[in-house]
């Protein structure tokens, strides 16, 4: 499976314009979802919650969901 193209900034700015209170978010990349929870914190998010997925056994694919709730 390929992985999902990661989010982009103005989807990012506008998922954080609607101010819901709570985030879920699924990334298939650690290094994208890095950059992006700092995104959102800079935004007023924390991370309240995150776990791994090993979906894909016996590949090098993990998928992370990370909960983000407005501070």
């Amino acid at each position: 499976p390929l992985p999902l193209p990661p989010l982009s900034l103005p989807l990012l700015e506008s998922v954080a314009a609607l101010n819901p209170s709570r985030i879920v978010y699924l990334s298939c990349d650690p290094a994208t979802l890095a950059r992006d929870l700092a995104r959102f914190a800079d935004r007023g998010y924390g991370l309240r919650r995150v776990q791994g997925f090993d979906l894909f056994p016996q590949t090098p694919h993990v998928e992370v969901l990370a909960t983000l709730i407005r501070d």
